[in-house]
């Protein structure tokens, strides 16, 4: 489930806080006041079309500054167990040049655990304290370069009209990790609808990063009518029928593949050898126990081989093993 809640997480980040680094197309240099109005957006999660949860996109002035807002909830299952999802966020920036990020907080809950991370402004950099398990801690943070012209980036590129084909690179900023990816974002087509019996053009917007391909519709103004990645839908609606959600299918049953006959006492099974259909071009990593195999002329079967004897040993850098040995919001191993 928490795999889950922050791949959904990714989601609200791809459409809230990102940031322009080199584009096809030139966004303007200072915040107008279209970019200051307050604004709330309401949106239906859905998985394999059913209804699971909401969320909740806002914009509103706080202490002379612009706060912007994001709120997730999700009522998921697993292995027959019912828990509530819920993450929020929220960063405030300065009104005026050169717009700088202020301060954040990140909180995430599963209904047992609650973790709050929270961000503060201190001189040139930030001081970072995490709750969780009944334990605070505090830790100084070195400069993020991420500002309100960052966080409305996609926004108001698409508020330019941008012409099908043109992309901008920008960049997916995480509070969770304290890190900015890098992702690209490209219109693929431009359409109109009617609503309401009024014609609303809208666009197609196709958005990558290193772990996700997601599709949104924006109308002309920036504002994000639906979203779609992999099983889930993201949708645009009023608040009472956004709220209005049930409890997911289990999802470990979502992700099962039946093979076709028994396996017998699968304690007794060494090794395991299956003809995969259905892919429609996805394919399994290689990995510690399984090979996965395509033949040469891509017309035999593909086939997924497990066991030990099929092992792949993974070959890992000094740069990976590096970042993935050292201590992070979600690992402190410095805590006593």
């Amino acid at each position: 489930m928490a795999r889950l809640l922050l791949l959904l997480v990714s989601l609200g980040w791809f459409f809230c806080w990102s940031q322009p680094a080199a584009a096809d197309d030139k966004l303007p240099v200072a915040i107008g006041a279209k970019d200051l109005e307050p604004q709330t957006d309401w949106y239906g999660v859905y998985l394999n079309g059913k209804k699971i949860g909401h969320c909740r996109i806002g914009r509103d002035r706080v202490d002379g500054n612009v706060r912007e807002s994001f709120t997730l909830v999700m009522k998921l299952v697993s292995f027959g167990q019912k828990a509530e999802l819920s993450m929020s966020q929220s960063m405030v920036f300065e009104t005026k040049a050169p717009y700088r990020m202020l301060r954040g907080e990140f909180t995430q809950s599963d209904g047992r655990i609650k973790v709050t991370i929270g961000l503060e402004r201190s001189g040139d950099g930030f001081t970072v304290t995490q709750v969780g398990g009944g334990v605070t801690q505090k830790k100084d943070h070195g400069p993020i370069d991420y500002t309100y012209l960052d966080s409305t980036a996609t926004e108001r590129w698409v508020r330019q009209a941008p012409k099908e084909g043109a992309g901008i690179a920008t960049k997916d900023f995480s509070m969770q990790e304290l890190k900015i990816e890098p992702q690209t974002s490209k219109v693929k087509s431009i359409k109109s609808s009617l609503v309401g019996g009024v014609p609303v053009k809208y666009y197609e917007i196709e958005t990558e990063s290193k772990q996700i391909t997601m599709l949104s519709r924006h109308d002309d103004q920036g504002r994000m009518l639906s979203g779609k990645f992999a099983v889930f839908d993201i949708r645009l609606e009023p608040e009472d029928q956004a709220k209005n959600t049930e409890f997911s299918a289990d999802l470990f049953v979502l992700g099962m593949v039946k093979v076709d006959r028994p396996l017998g006492q699968t304690h007794n099974v060494r090794e395991l050898v299956v003809e995969v259909a259905g892919l429609d071009g996805a394919k399994f990593e290689d990995g510690p126990r399984q090979t996965f195999f395509v033949p040469g002329d891509g017309k035999g079967p593909t086939l997924l081989k497990l066991g030990k004897k099929h092992a792949n040993e993974p070959k890992v850098s000094a740069k990976e093993m590096e970042e993935n040995l050292k201590e992070t919001l979600a690992y402190p191993i410095s805590n006593a």
